[in-house]
């Protein structure tokens, strides 16, 4: 995968944010939905000069309930499908851990994206976290982003309209 070096990052939670969220967990391909505008938006998001870097819980592989390389084909998937509408994600980073495993990669901790604005060479304090819980926002202010709360399974219209406000685009 090429490096991008913008400096700022819009991070992005996966299931309930990019894809329609399912209270079973994502277990396969097939089960992948993609939100109906998710690609408008985040396409304009690009636009304004953010690189977009999804950040996601990903417990059902340590429940037992998916394994790891079946998330890494949900991840592929979900970037080519939004590749083929001229969307690129730039990277996936995901906690495999269980909610109860105290690890320092489970949102609402910090640890992804400040792994990210190292790999990528991200300015955190001029990202944006989008996610659809309250995990989601606490690791984006936990690491110093703005952050953006959207309705699960919702449009990304309206953090799209608040960010293009709020940033020098």
């Amino acid at each position: 995968m090429e490096k991008n070096y913008q400096n700022r990052a819009i991070f992005l939670d996966r299931d309930g944010t990019i894809n329609m969220d399912s209270d079973d967990y994502i277990k396969s391909i097939e089960e992948v939905t993609l939100i109906s505008d998710v690609d408008v938006y985040l396409k304009k998001l690009s636009q304004l000069g953010f690189s977009l870097v999804v950040i996601s819980n990903q417990s059902g592989i340590a429940k037992g309930l998916v394994k790891e390389s079946i998330v890494n084909e949900i991840n592929s998937y979900i970037s080519k499908e939004l590749k083929e509408k001229k969307c690129t994600i730039h990277s996936f980073y995901y906690c495999p851990h269980h909610p109860d495993d105290n690890c320092k990669c489970r949102k609402p901790k910090p640890e992804l994206l400040i792994q990210a604005s190292k790999d990528w060479g991200i300015d955190l304090e001029n990202s944006w976290m989008i996610g659809d819980k309250s995990t989601d926002i606490l690791a984006g202010k936990n690491a110093g982003c703005n952050t953006f709360q959207i309705e699960k399974n919702g449009s990304l219209r309206e953090a799209f309209n608040f960010i293009k406000n709020r940033t020098n685009a």
